[in-house]
């Protein structure tokens, strides 16, 4: 009989220090682990523009966005779910939500990105990438075997550079989803 979540979430779980912030040589940009409401409240101003591009048939409740960033910010369960947001100076210009998962086969984590988004203005820019190299520094911190990523914005314009991109960094296309092993 296969272990219960509970199980399976407590392999490979080491407890890691969070990575407050990096800035990567060469990038103009930095990357921070939310930690105060500033960083929610600027992620919730991104995800407004991340719903009005991808999902404007849906409501937008930033309430549910609070909720969860206040339980990951109260360390509710900061092994398992994160977010990311990256600043050009002090603006904000994108913003990434991960988290750890039992893999489907055996007891080894999973890293997935839940969200991700650049504002139209920095996309072709090194945002998306940084995002990407934290999310990865986190994972690898807490033991995943994959990461796994992909993008919801499948449109002419971006869906094929993204896919390009990701590709290039490791991330080759399977179905829908990109993987990176992290073995």
């Amino acid at each position: 009989m296969p272990p219960s979540h509970q199980e399976q979430s407590s392999v490979k779980t080491p407890s890691t220090p969070a990575l407050v912030a990096t800035q990567r040589p060469g990038s103009a940009y930095r990357v921070i682990e939310f930690t105060t409401q500033e960083h929610i409240d600027d992620i919730i101003a991104l995800a407004v523009l991340f719903h009005a591009e991808i999902s404007p048939h849906l409501n937008f409740e930033p309430a549910v966005i609070q909720y969860y960033a206040d339980a990951i910010k109260a360390d509710y369960d900061r092994e398992n779910y994160n977010a990311y947001i990256a600043y050009r100076e002090h603006e904000p210009v994108g913003f990434l939500v991960c988290k750890m998962v039992p893999y489907f086969f055996n007891r080894d984590r999973l890293a997935q990105q839940e969200l991700w988004y650049v504002r139209p203005g920095y996309r072709g820019t090194r945002v998306a990438f940084d995002l990407i190299r934290a999310f990865e520094d986190w994972a690898k911190l807490r033991g995943a075997v994959e990461i796994w990523t992909g993008q919801a914005n499948e449109n002419a314009n971006t869906g094929k550079k993204v896919s390009k991109v990701l590709a290039k960094i490791g991330y080759p296309r399977i179905g829908s989803y990109h993987r990176k092993v992290m073995l």
